[in-house]
């Protein structure tokens, strides 16, 4: 019945379109992909990384 729709009405039965929310994760997303990421294995790696910056 789905492919049905597709075939009758040339088109999907429902909307492709992102939702604000999904736009604005893919936007953060791709802003922050090359951020570099910090691993901490303890507290003091912590307060070591917070008393450098």
């Amino acid at each position: 019945m789905f492919y049905k729709l597709i075939v009758v009405n040339g088109e999907l039965p429902f909307k492709a379109n992102l939702t604000d929310g999904e736009k604005a994760t893919l936007a953060f997303l791709k802003e922050t992909k090359n951020t570099p990421i910090t691993i901490f294995k303890n507290s003091q790696d912590v307060q070591n990384w917070l008393s450098e910056k």
